[in-house]
């Protein structure tokens, strides 16, 4: 079925012209071949983060990464604005960033997020190994309502590039940003 049709099987379903189930059974082609171009569409490579001058890397949730399906983003409603990651309760899912450390070191991790319900857990990765668990427990009251869990725990950054990823370990929560404190 061609791709132009959809807007036109809408129109005729919300005119009544055709019914729930016809509607339907037109869609799922185009679902079909949506999610078969989605496999097969090129992977984009995502750039490295540069590292600031000071001792302060803020690691926006949305900006120079690569998302996993499972994963979304949202307009931010915290002070930095700017888009949140969300729907971060799909266990598995993930996001990386790729850090060009240029200060080698310790840092502290802190978390900037939202859990209206108090829920939700993360494991870290630095270049494929786990380095420490997040787990939430603080009800923000909303989606958009942001805390911040200070020094969650501490990472050894070696000069160089680096991968730096969040995956879910399931619950309901959104990341706005981590910040990672050189000590």
């Amino acid at each position: 079925m061609p791709w132009g049709e959809s807007k036109e099987l809408i129109a005729a379903y919300k005119a009544g012209l055709i019914s729930l189930d016809e509607l339907k059974s037109s869609v799922k082609p185009l679902l079909k071949k949506a999610a078969q171009y989605a496999k097969n569409a090129p992977k984009k490579p995502f750039a490295a983060t540069e590292q600031p001058e000071g001792n302060v890397w803020r690691l926006i949730g949305t900006e120079a990464g690569k998302i996993s399906s499972g994963l979304g983003a949202e307009t931010c409603e915290d002070e930095t604005g700017g888009r949140n990651l969300t729907h971060i309760s799909a266990k598995g899912s993930y996001f990386a960033y790729k850090l060009n450390v240029k200060d080698p070191g310790t840092y502290k991790v802190s978390v900037r997020f939202s859990s209206p319900d108090g829920t939700g857990a993360a494991k870290v990765l630095l270049n494929g190994q786990q380095k420490f668990v997040w787990e939430n427990s603080v009800k923000t009251g909303s989606w958009q309502a942001w805390q911040t869990a200070s020094d969650v725990a501490e990472l050894e950054l070696a000069e160089g590039q680096q991968e730096l990823k969040i995956v879910s370990l399931g619950g309901q929560f959104n990341i706005n940003y981590l910040d990672l404190v050189k000590e």
